[in-house]
């Protein structure tokens, strides 16, 4: 476990998560300008597109039981995807120069582009 966080500290500027996509698109267009400038935006103007590939319409509810057993066996991973997840947290804190972040401050898409909205609420 150590040498897979040194490895992250060490070789990788930064490791997001889609789960906050907007967190860690601002972390990447900070940290690697060169190649993540505008990413929000290129992200978001696809997004349309993006929503309907790989869709799964069934969502199944996962028992309580079945997360308790998924929290035994993959402990290593869930504590390797937290050490990731704080260190983009950390990055995100560090261009905020001490201030705090709001809900919008990182979310520099347009409202509208050609007529369509976006939904700026991921």
């Amino acid at each position: 476990m150590q040498k897979a966080k040194h490895t992250v500290e060490s070789e990788y500027a930064v490791v997001g998560t889609w789960e906050d996509t907007n967190i860690t698109l601002t972390v990447l267009e900070h940290y690697i300008p060169r190649y993540f400038a505008n990413a929000k935006v290129a992200y978001y103007l696809g997004k349309e597109g993006l929503s309907k590939i790989n869709r799964n319409n069934v969502t199944r509810t996962v028992s309580e039981e079945t997360r308790q057993i998924l929290r035994k066996n993959l402990t290593n991973e869930i504590e390797f995807y937290e050490f990731c997840k704080q260190r983009l947290y950390l990055q995100y804190a560090a261009l905020g120069n001490g201030k705090r972040f709001g809900e919008d401050d990182y979310l520099l898409v347009p409202e509208q582009h050609g007529g369509n909205q976006i939904d700026d609420g991921y």
